[in-house]
């Protein structure tokens, strides 16, 4: 399957781990019309990966998870332009460190979900930017919590929600406590 080529008006798509790392045909080229993608994979997650998947030009929906909450991307940026159609953005069971959401990215945003270091929310220095997503309804963190106390966690969704009454929109916040497993 890993040489199969889509059909260019394809505009649903799951898969679920059937791959380890998003397979090359997933490009705007290949599929232009894509809408809608539920991807599932049981390896390691790039922030290419994410760059390719914002470049998707009709995409609405977009579900991309690992079969195993293990994959912390580093250095991650969304840059503007990207994702410019997509209502809901799931990153499933994957960590972004420091992630950069350039002013211009995701602009019709309305439910974001992705994880996040508690270490990362509790640092004064930490910049979720989520005030560059005029449309966002909804923010889920998933918090990943590796030799943190309680009262970190509970000060992590304090910024959290700090940072959601801070947005025009005053999105819902939801936080999911998660053990990092090694």
């Amino acid at each position: 399957m890993l040489d199969w080529v889509p059909f260019p008006n394809l505009r649903r798509l799951k898969l679920e781990g059937l791959f380890s790392s998003l397979p090359t045909w997933i490009c705007s080229s290949s599929l232009p019309l894509l809408s809608y993608l539920d991807l599932t994979t049981s390896g390691e997650v790039q922030s290419g990966a994410i760059e390719i998947l914002g470049m998707l030009p009709a995409l609405r929906y977009v579900n991309f998870s690992v079969s195993m909450f293990r994959e912390v991307v580093q250095k991650l940026v969304v840059s503007i332009g990207a994702f410019p159609e997509v209502r809901v953005c799931l990153l499933h069971r994957i960590v972004l460190v420091n992630p950069t959401f350039q002013q211009g990215a995701m602009p019709m945003v309305q439910r974001l979900r992705s994880g996040v270091q508690v270490k990362d929310i509790v640092n004064p220095y930490f910049d979720l930017s989520i005030w560059d997503f005029p449309s966002l309804q909804q923010l889920r963190i998933d918090l990943l919590n590796k030799e943190v106390g309680p009262e970190d966690y509970s000060q992590a969704v304090n910024v959290l929600r700090c940072v959601a009454n801070d947005h025009p929109k005053n999105p819902t916040v939801h936080a999911d406590k998660y053990f990092r497993m090694t």
